[in-house]
């Protein structure tokens, strides 16, 4: 962490800025200080791109310098689950990790998801940065069958393992500090466990409470019977189904002149950003 402060201090006092981050890697920057990291490295944005971004978060001034890597974001919810897969999955390698992400929605400046000291600001990503794309306004919704119910297999998955007291073998907790899944342990418990409802007998835990969950997965595998699913097919469903970027219509883009999303949509990227009150973008827009 210390390194990564260091490298970010060294980066931003190429513009004189000296004051240390927060502990969301944010800073408040001056006019001159925005203008001037704005020219050298927003070039994109500066000749202009089919979407805006925006995010909701709280006062910080008129411009800001955000870099949340190095950092460490958890839900909104007290569930984790769906960030630590999308953090440990081989499948969301190429994406920006959503635990050190800046989270935006695309074309839609009307957000107001904080508080009364919140303001709206307008995203603008470095030149050629990886911006993640969700199939919905929110990424909850989007770990869902087509979008349709906020958060479906998040819930399911965090009352299966619970339900199969799975907890203690695949959780890790700090003091004071949110419960994180453990995926690789996640992957060996669950194919050591073999049959589902053979495991489930053997562990005196009713069938009936796991099986809505296991009804999803075998929409997913080639099971006939929700009696024949093993834990396999549960993790190989996780991986390659319920959490998985393509199956679930994510999207991968770059911010370069060809950048165009769909609106209304959440996006995420890693990396410096810098931020700007929405209200003040056709004024400075007019002096460049």
């Amino acid at each position: 962490m210390f390194f990564y402060i260091y490298s970010i201090m060294k980066y931003l006092n190429n513009y004189k800025i000296y004051e240390t981050l927060n502990s969301r890697g944010s800073k408040s920057l001056s006019e001159d200080e925005f203008d001037t990291i704005l020219k050298k490295n927003c070039k994109v944005w500066l000749e202009g791109v089919n979407n805006k971004l925006y995010r909701s978060q709280r006062y910080m001034g008129p411009y800001v310098y955000t870099d949340a890597r190095g950092t460490k974001r958890t839900s909104i919810e007290n569930i984790n689950i769906h960030i630590d897969l999308m953090d440990s999955l081989d499948c969301w390698s190429e994406y920006p990790k959503y635990s050190q992400a800046i989270i935006g929605i695309s074309d839609n400046p009307l957000i107001n998801y904080g508080s009364g000291d919140s303001m709206v600001y307008e995203i603008i990503p470095f030149d050629g940065m990886k911006i993640a794309v969700c199939p919905d306004s929110n990424i909850w919704s989007s770990f869902s069958k087509d979008c349709g119910r906020f958060g479906e297999y998040i819930y399911s998955l965090d009352s299966f393992l619970s339900e199969m007291k799975l907890d203690d073998d695949i959780y890790f907790q700090q003091p004071n500090k949110p419960r994180h899944l453990n995926v690789l342990r996640l992957k060996e418990v669950l194919i050591s466990i073999g049959n589902i409802h053979k495991y489930c007998e053997s562990k005196s835990i009713t069938h009936y409470v796991i099986n809505d969950f296991l009804r999803k997965i075998r929409a997913f595998s080639q099971r006939e019977h929700i009696d024949e699913i093993t834990g396999e097919d549960v993790y190989n469903v996780i991986e390659n189904e319920m959490f998985n970027p393509d199956a679930r219509r994510f999207k991968l883009d770059t911010y370069d002149r060809d950048f165009s999303i769909k609106t209304d949509r959440q996006i995420w990227c890693s990396g410096p950003v810098l931020l700007v009150n929405k209200n003040l973008v056709a004024k400075l827009r007019e002096n460049i």
